[in-house]
């Protein structure tokens, strides 16, 4: 869990960023850009996904999913 919590951080701050520019209407571009970009990526990579989200319960858990 902690290899990935670099990563999850960074992808929480951009998430954050792309939500408060646009609490006051349209998403800047570059929130217009991240938004688009990691739609791109979830929906062509669907069943990593899927399997990353149902790892979080194990994770949580601090067990490696993996195993």
């Amino acid at each position: 869990l902690l290899q990935y919590a670099p990563r999850m951080m960074a992808l929480v701050r951009q998430a954050n960023a792309a939500v408060g520019s646009s609490a006051e209407g349209e998403p800047s571009e570059e929130a217009q850009r991240y938004i688009a970009e990691h739609v791109k990526v979830t929906v062509g990579d669907e069943s990593r996904v899927t399997l990353q989200v149902g790892a979080i319960p194990l994770m949580l858990q601090g067990r490696d999913p993996r195993e």
